[in-house]
């Protein structure tokens, strides 16, 4: 029971890993690591959680999506940002999901100033056009970048991997 209980944490973890690397990489999540990790919560809840946990993480994760669209419709982020957050608030579920949007917003933070600050220096010294990002950046020298792609999957997944360590020790 403890290696089938094991195999699904294991296949999410794997799944986030990739996911991250992916959107690090290429600013793109495939669709089908995150079906996989909605099949990986089916086995999950299966075989680890109660009706009442499984039916909250259901409810969180619906409420994620909806949210999260809402988001996306605005052009606040990405789809497969959105369908990442979504498929691990199932895994987070109510005994994981504060700790899940803290360690997730906080990285997140700590990855948007690292994007930032070599714009904010660029744009400083007046080299806009030298910025790898420049599409959607500020070409005015004064100005500091307005807006610019982001991995978000990977702070995602350092919530994510925070929530399947907390999983495991349970």
């Amino acid at each position: 029971m403890i290696i089938a209980s094991a195999l699904p944490i294991a296949g999410f973890v794997g799944c986030v890993l990739t996911a991250a690397i992916s959107d690090a990489r290429t600013l793109r999540i495939p669709n089908v690591l995150c079906a996989a990790m909605a099949a990986l919560f089916v086995a999950h809840a299966a075989i680890d959680l109660t009706t009442g946990e499984t039916l909250g993480a259901l409810a969180l994760a619906g409420a994620t999506l909806v949210v999260g669209f809402m988001a996306f419709a605005r052009g606040k982020i990405g789809g497969g940002d959105v369908k990442l957050l979504t498929v691990c608030m199932a895994w987070a579920g109510p005994n994981h999901a504060a700790e899940f949007l803290v360690v997730t917003g906080l990285t997140g933070g700590v990855i948007a100033v690292a994007l930032l600050s070599p714009r904010l220096v660029r744009a400083t010294i007046g080299l806009q056009r030298h910025w790898p990002l420049s599409t959607t950046v500020s070409t005015r020298a004064d100005a500091a970048p307005t807006r610019a792609p982001m991995p978000y999957g990977v702070a995602i997944a350092a919530g994510a991997l925070v929530v399947a360590a907390r999983i495991v020790a349970a």
